[in-house]
């Protein structure tokens, strides 16, 4: 399993969870699933792959 130091900038997840702090993750009016085109959405995704390398933290697999 890959080690992943994650940074300290602020995180869009805990933003969108602030701004909706009753929204599910596939359900409801405001969920995660549903707001995926949003540019929250992408930043989240590109965090991510820059801290992880593109490559899956569990298995170390190159993710697309």
């Amino acid at each position: 399993m890959k080690r992943v130091f994650k940074s300290s900038s602020c995180n869009v997840l805990i933003v969108y969870e602030k701004k909706y702090p009753t929204a599910k993750w596939d359900k409801g009016i405001n969920n995660f699933k549903s707001y995926s085109k949003s540019n929250l959405y992408n930043r989240l995704k590109k965090k991510i792959f820059d801290e992880q390398g593109g490559i899956c933290a569990y298995c170390e697999s190159k993710v697309e």
